[in-house]
């Protein structure tokens, strides 16, 4: 996994997309998007909560 992709999943969680949108955009799946985003310390919304 290339740094540009874990640095776009975070940007795309980040900007509102579900942790399965952001999968379905990069392709991989919403396991390795979670723990993306702990590793590079996001903040985990719950489950199917979107940001507005």
């Amino acid at each position: 996994m290339t740094q540009s992709v874990r640095d776009e999943a975070v940007r795309l969680y980040a900007s509102g997309q579900t942790a399965v949108e952001v999968a379905e955009s990069l392709a991989i799946g919403k396991t390795t998007v979670l723990k993306i985003l702990k590793q590079e310390g996001a903040v985990v919304r719950r489950q199917g909560q979107r940001r507005h």
